[in-house]
């Protein structure tokens, strides 16, 4: 792939992460420091994160309505549109005296959001080829984590030099930036586009019978499984690192900080684990990644166990996992590309990442719930260990995929 076209999916990641910084990072935070508890944070958080989740209940219409005009890059462009549209009476007025209206705009934000993401995973998997999706994925996680980063850690490092309001503000005018992006940048006919001259009856049609040919496949039901519980020791520390910090005495300023290298301890892990699993194979590297993730959640729950004494290791150990978040993206969103259908590439990486949404819904929920019952050390443990779960498809995964190699 030319490194423009890198580039530009990165970018696109960016304005996919910036949202998601927002709302899973400095959101939680923000609620936390004005007095709001961890249970009713946590169930908002899970509840933001259904409709990516449920994407691809949409996303074969996303695939199937398309044409040599209304390309994937055009359902990018609408989708933007929606985001700026829901965010706009959020910069208007201050978002926080009204929580219900808050959440009501940021779940059609989500929608929206949900919905560019779907189009941009299915050019991004049409436009790369297998040997390069593990560095292409490292890139993507780059831009996502850049875009979290300026929205969450850059927005709370900023004090109260930035409210939610003019974090808000600056989030729209990304999302321009993107519009005029995307209409510079897509080719007159994108690779990924060219099958979309078919009638919508017939798209449609190929898009169910490639998902019902894909849901037979042993390795699409195991990779399924891994996207659904493999993440969880991270989902679980990404929705409550803020708040718990904040719980440790960390004013605003120290938790953006936090936030900041956090993004910067991710995105060496994606480029590094990238280009590893593109020699290596991506199945096979997927293990080590998810042992690395694994360990390093464990010992955020064991060094959550010393209470409020933990000082600078509550933060070292917090950043081992999002170095291991890194890895483990990078290389699990190459496997699942390379698993994608053909003709439903949209809808059918779309589940995959649908679960790994999924995957941040439950594990935010349970631990939620599990600080206000036992304290920080369980809710970061108990998911963490459900996602050793994940070992088991995993490995069958790779076995399945020598099979069909072989």
């Amino acid at each position: 792939m030319p490194p423009r076209r890198r580039l530009l999916f990165a970018f696109l990641y960016l304005t996919e992460g910036a949202p998601i910084g927002l709302i899973w990072w400095y959101l939680p935070t923000e609620l936390r420091q004005r007095g709001v508890d961890v249970e009713t944070i946590a169930a908002l958080t899970a509840s933001l994160a259904l409709p990516w989740a449920l994407k691809f209940l949409w996303a074969p219409l996303v695939d199937a309505l398309r044409g040599p005009r209304f390309t994937f890059a055009a359902w990018v462009m609408l989708a933007q549109c929606g985001m700026i549209a829901t965010l706009l009476p959020l910069a208007l007025r201050e978002p926080l005296e009204d929580l219900g209206l808050l959440t009501g705009l940021l779940l059609a934000h989500a929608f929206c959001a949900a919905t560019q993401d779907v189009a941009i995973d299915g050019w991004a998997v049409g436009e790369s080829e297998a040997s390069e999706r593990g560095s292409l994925n490292g890139w993507m996680q780059a831009g996502m984590l850049l875009g979290r980063l300026a929205f969450s850690g850059g927005a709370l490092a900023l004090g109260t030099a930035i409210s939610l309001r003019g974090t808000v503000s600056a989030l729209i005018a990304v999302l321009v930036l993107g519009l005029v992006v995307v209409s510079l940048a897509r080719p007159p006919r994108s690779i990924a586009d060219d099958d979309a001259h078919l009638p919508v009856g017939a798209r449609l049609r190929e898009v169910v019978t490639a998902l019902l040919r894909a849901s037979r496949l042993p390795a699409v039901r195991y990779a399924a499984l891994l996207a659904l519980v493999g993440g969880a020791g991270f989902e679980v520390v990404g929705a409550l690192a803020g708040p718990f910090l904040t719980d440790l005495e960390r004013d605003r300023g120290e938790v953006g900080l936090f936030w900041t290298l956090a993004a910067c301890a991710s995105i060496p892990g994606g480029l590094l684990a990238g280009r590893l699993a593109d020699r290596l194979g991506h199945a096979r590297t997927a293990r080590w990644m998810l042992l690395l993730l694994t360990v390093s959640a464990g010992a955020v729950a064991f060094n959550a166990t010393r209470g409020t004494s933990l000082g600078i290791s509550a933060e070292a150990t917090l950043l081992l996992v999002f170095f291991a978040l890194g890895t483990f993206n990078a290389v699990t969103y190459a496997l699942f590309m390379d698993l994608s259908a053909a003709t439903a590439r949209a809808t059918t990486f779309s589940a995959f990442v649908g679960l790994t949404n999924l995957c941040e819904a439950w594990a935010a929920r349970l631990g939620g719930g599990l600080v206000e019952s036992s304290g920080y050390a369980t809710a970061f443990a108990v998911p963490a260990a459900i996602g050793c779960v994940a070992f088991v498809p995993l490995t069958a995964l790779v076995r399945a995929w020598r099979a069909s190699s072989s």
